[in-house]
């Protein structure tokens, strides 16, 4: 029997995303890399109703690797949700192998979503206890000799793995390549590491972000809200941020227990096609 997918695209603040619905969450590595690769994204998002009757995503980077979370991705997927009759826009729950989230539609055609709190340290982004000689742990802070500067790079779970880097935002361009090599070259994160720089002036947030399995985004959503929540630790903001990325403004907001992020979740173009065309087409760019 041929399988026939309804692949929907769309992106959050420019993080490309195919999105499948399939309440058997019936798709592999391989066939998440291929269509991310066919039709350029960032990674792919299976999601429906589980057999316990909430709704969920699972989520595939471009690489075929698995992420845990995508806020950007969880934004889109409600929307999609919402249109289609399977979520309430006045809020719900969406599942995501971080947690369940809240998830609403705003009246201007925003989406919002809860996201758990940070937690800081190394064991909470999985730092190998064994560090090479330029990596020294001081309190949730990697300190590293980086191309013979000094970085700090605070250390937070957003549901995934996390470095930010406070720098000023000329040097965000050319800084965050650097950082981004040197971490994954160094081995020492057993899952990997998502990598950021930010810079704060007077409450809004500069952020720009190499995503593991991914490289380079345009917007990274666990992300900025790992950097707003980092940044309040050390007294750069309060209550949270309006955070500003290629792509894009995300507003994330700080509660006691959770983190809000509130931005657009846009469509890009919808495909039917069978699981089989996608591993032996031609590349579609699109």
């Amino acid at each position: 029997m041929t399988v026939q997918w309804d692949m929907t695209t769309m992106h959050g603040l420019g993080n490309r995303l195919h999105l499948v619905h399939d309440d058997t969450f019936g798709v592999g590595a391989e066939l998440a890399r291929k269509a991310c690769q066919d039709r350029a994204a960032d990674g792919l998002m299976v999601h429906g109703r589980g057999e316990d009757g909430i709704y969920a995503t699972t989520i595939w980077n471009a690489d075929g690797s698995r992420a845990e979370v995508c806020g950007n991705g969880l934004r889109c997927v409600t929307r999609l949700g919402v249109e289609a009759g399977r979520l309430d826009a006045e809020g719900d729950v969406v599942r995501s192998d971080a947690g369940t989230h809240q998830v609403r539609m705003e009246s201007d055609g925003r989406v919002t979503i809860s996201m758990p709190s940070p937690i800081h340290g190394a064991d909470a982004v999985g730092l190998l206890a064994s560090l090479p000689p330029d990596m020294e742990v001081r309190g949730s802070v990697l300190a590293c000799t980086c191309e013979n500067e000094l970085v700090e790079a605070h250390l937070l779970s957003a549901g995934n793995p996390h470095a930010v880097v406070f720098a000023s935002a000329d040097r965000h361009a050319s800084l965050l390549p650097i950082l981004a090599r040197f971490f994954e070259h160094s081995k020492a994160f057993a899952a990997g590491i998502n990598v950021h720089v930010a810079d704060v002036t007077e409450g809004v947030m500069q952020l720009a972000s190499w995503e593991r399995g991914v490289g380079p985004t345009l917007a990274c959503a666990t992300g900025a809200t790992a950097a707003v929540f980092a940044a309040a630790e050390i007294g750069l903001v309060s209550s949270g941020a309006v955070v500003q990325m290629p792509g894009g403004e995300l507003d994330v907001r700080l509660e006691r227990a959770l983190v809000w992020n509130t931005g657009m979740a846009e469509h890009v173009g919808h495909w039917t096609r069978t699981m089989e065309s996608i591993v032996a087409d031609p590349p579609l760019r699109a």
